[in-house]
């Protein structure tokens, strides 16, 4: 069952934390009649300490059915943080009892993200990625033996091969973004009650959800371990203009006819991101990206000169924001170049 509780753990991802995430919601009026106000009040603070102690005691089905109350409230509702929080937890105590609970948990996510209104749907997409890229990671072994067609199901993830689980994977990171315009005017703070940052004090470098989801994403197009093909039209980081300053960076046309290069999905990631805070007046998020990128395209491109052109690159940076406290990353950089 270590195996099941590794497959969920990954649904947390930048979003949640299993014990002593913070509530207090403001949430809507709900009618005077429905059961969840009779028993906690209008509060999910005190539905959640319900949960927590139930969990304490070792009464997982308990538990679970007062997060079912939580869940069915939060989607009255229409409170999207309480709802994401109540799916999690239902994802949860759901392989906790159940056996055998991978297909279950992955075809639960696509009920809700089906049902799911937005922007509970688009992080529920992103958080079923994460669960496909995170079941191969802790079954490298059996994808390394698996042929293209040996045992093939179409709708169990656990019968394909490492494209067609990459396809699915990059499918959804890319769908979670697919109302990007609507993501970027989500501040991350109304989603802050249930959030868990892995270094707080660096929280404000992704304000909106738009940022969070795209860099969920990215962790993905940048790792070398899910690039599986080496297709005859392999996409390749080559030309000089891969480093230039970020207002020329964003306007550089990318093509390709190799449909599983996540190199590509990545750069054009960048791109997005970079013209998304090009204009910001505080300029540490748009630092932190576009150091980001000129470091993937320093690690990818073929080009026989790709360090000198790093090197003069962040150099530029550093004097185009010398005046910015943040660009101390950038000199950080440099010295570690220089090293």
């Amino acid at each position: 069952n270590a195996d099941l509780l590794l497959l969920v753990i990954p649904i947390a991802f930048l979003f949640f934390s299993f014990k002593s995430l913070i509530p207090g919601i403001k949430i809507f009026d709900i009618d005077s009649d429905n059961e969840f106000v009779y028993q906690f009040k209008d509060d999910y603070k005190a539905a959640w300490r319900t949960v927590d102690s139930l969990e304490q005691q070792g009464l997982t089905r308990s538990a679970l059915e007062v997060v079912e109350e939580i869940y069915k409230a939060a989607k009255k509702d229409n409170n999207q943080p309480q709802f994401i929080k109540s799916v999690f937890y239902k994802l949860k105590y759901g392989n906790y009892i159940e056996e055998d609970s991978h297909v279950k948990i992955v075809n639960d996510v696509k009920a809700e993200i089906d049902s799911a209104d937005f922007p509970a749907n688009a992080i529920l997409k992103s958080i079923l990625a994460n669960i496909y890229w995170q079941y191969y990671q802790n079954n490298r072994w059996r994808f390394q033996q698996r042929t293209e067609t040996v045992n093939f199901d179409n709708e169990d993830f656990q019968t394909w091969d490492l494209s067609r689980l990459v396809r699915e994977i990059t499918k959804y990171y890319q769908a979670s973004l697919e109302e990007s315009d609507k993501l970027k005017k989500i501040s991350i703070k109304e989603f802050e009650d249930i959030l868990v940052y892995g270094t707080t004090e660096h929280s404000y470098l992704r304000p909106t959800l738009n940022d969070l989801l795209a860099h969920q994403a990215l962790a993905f197009f940048v790792n070398d371990e899910a690039s599986v093909t080496q297709p005859v039209y392999k996409f390749e980081l080559k030309n000089e203009d891969d480093f230039s300053p970020a207002e020329d960076f964003v306007d550089i046309n990318y093509t390709t006819k190799d449909s599983l290069s996540l190199k590509f999905y990545a750069i054009q990631l960048y791109q997005k991101l970079i013209a998304f805070h090009l204009d910001d007046k505080e300029k540490d998020a748009l630092i932190d990206v576009d150091l980001a990128r000129l470091n993937f395209v320093r690690s990818q491109s073929v080009n026989s000169i790709k360090d000198s052109l790093y090197f003069n690159a962040i150099v530029d940076m550093e004097k185009q924001y010398k005046d910015v406290p943040y660009s101390s990353l950038i000199s950080f950089n440099i010295a570690q170049y220089q090293r």
